[in-house]
Parts: structure tokens; sequence; C-alpha cells
């Protein structure tokens, strides 16, 4: 294989001698070992924070906790959001494509959302935005993705309620129906959700999924045209599609 791979490896001095007696026995497989000492007077915080430029989508300002800059005329919208250890920073065409779609509903009259599989909260912080008489749920079945969407919930004043749930197993989902379900995971999580969302949503409704390939966009919809959903919108990023649904009424 003539693909190239650049490994960083960041280790403590009193470690290092155990890494190189482990390079020394891959040395005939690895080329170009470089050992460097880092400079313990770098700031590796704003270093690194330069790499997370704020972000533009449509109408929503996307920024760490360390830009200063305020939201512009054009911007309706602002989120404070680091890079973390939950996924959704804005930087991925999933969660670009996900803003952008909810922002083309939102004369919508939602009032029941939830954000299944909520990573950093973002698009439920979002929805909260475009809908702020909502009652918004956000829910993933990673404690620490929960951890970081509660501490984001505070950081942007945003009332909403996030929980640990793996799908729609949680003792919240009771009983309840949504006129708005936003999921942003992978096809296959989506597919066995199918069913779930069914039972979860209200007669007219919408869901919007994403973090679909564009290749799996056929073998989603038939899940979800199955139990009796409609395509209405499609959103392709970067080979990655976004896709919504409605529940027509009656059906």
């Amino acid at each position: 294989n003539s693909t190239q791979w650049k490994v960083h490896i960041v280790v403590s001095k009193e470690n290092l001698s155990i890494i190189k007696k482990e390079l020394d026995i891959y040395k005939s497989r690895i080329k170009n070992i470089i050992i460097d000492d880092i400079n313990t007077g770098t700031n590796w915080l704003e270093k690194t924070y330069k790499h997370f430029p704020p972000i533009n989508i449509g109408s929503f300002y996307i920024h760490g906790s360390h830009t200063k800059r305020k939201i512009s005329e054009s911007q309706q919208y602002s989120l404070c959001i680091d890079a973390a250890t939950a996924f959704g920073s804005g930087e991925h065409p999933t969660t670009e494509s996900c803003l952008l779609t909810m922002e083309k509903v939102k004369e919508k009259d939602f009032c029941n959302i939830i954000d299944m599989g909520c990573g950093s909260g973002i698009l439920a912080f979002a929805a909260k935005l475009l809908w702020p008489n909502a009652k918004i749920g956000a829910c993933d079945c990673d404690q620490e993705a929960v951890h970081v969407a509660n501490k984001y919930a505070k950081i942007n004043k945003s009332d909403v309620f996030t929980f640990l749930s793996n799908g729609f197993d949680a003792d919240f989902f009771k009983n309840k129906k949504f006129d708005l379900i936003i999921a942003n995971i992978l096809a296959n999580p989506l597919i066995s959700l199918a069913k779930g969302m069914r039972a979860h949503i209200e007669a007219g409704g919408y869901i919007i999924l994403s973090g679909i390939l564009e290749s799996q966009i056929d073998t989603v919809s038939r899940a979800y045209e199955k139990e009796g959903f409609s395509l209405i919108n499609k959103r392709i990023i970067k080979n990655w599609a976004c896709l919504s649904f409605q529940v027509l009424k009656g059906s």
C-alpha cells in the first residue's frame, strides 16, 4: 500500500525510553522516525484554539469560548461550542446540513422537539434559537456526551433538557410524541430507530436525519418509507446527506 501516514506521539520524558525501545522493534517497517523535545513554554490551549476559528452556517455564528468577536448583523443566532469529547462543533458537513435544513423550516410552529444522539447538543441549542417557545429535549446513549451537552446548555443559556437514553428506551419517552425529531448519527442506527421514530412522531410531524453517506440514501429512505414517512427534502454536502421526512396527517 502506497498510502503514507504521519503520526505524532506526545509522551512524558519519563516514558520516552520505553517508547524508543518499542519503536526500535519496528524500524524496518517504519521510516523517518523523528523524536523532538516539546517546548514546554508553548501555550498549547491557544495553539489548539487557532485550529477552530468561528464558523458561519446560514444565520448561525458558531464559535468557541475563546472567541471574543461579536455576532454580526447578518447573523441572527450565536452558539458557543468548543471542540470537545462529544461530536458536534459545527465543522462536519452533517452538522452543517442539519442546521441549514432546520433553518429552512423555521417558519413551522414546532412545539415539541427532540434531538436524538445529541453529542455536544449543538442541534438542540440551535432548535431553541429557531423555536424559542418549544419544549426541547436532547439525549444520547453516551454519558460523556450528556455531560458535555448539559455543560453547553448552561453556557448558551439554552433551556434544553439533556438526558441519557439508548434510542427511545428512557422513561422520558413514555406516552410522548414530537412534531420535530432531529437525529445526526449514522445510517445503521437511524434504520434501527425507524419504528421508534414512527411511534413518537405526531401526525404531520417532521424528522431530520443526517450522518448518512450519499450511497446510503436509498437504504435509509426505504426503511422510513416502510414506516409511513414521505421524503420531502434532501441536502447533500461533501458526500454526506441530510434527509427530511414527514408523516402526513391521516396516514
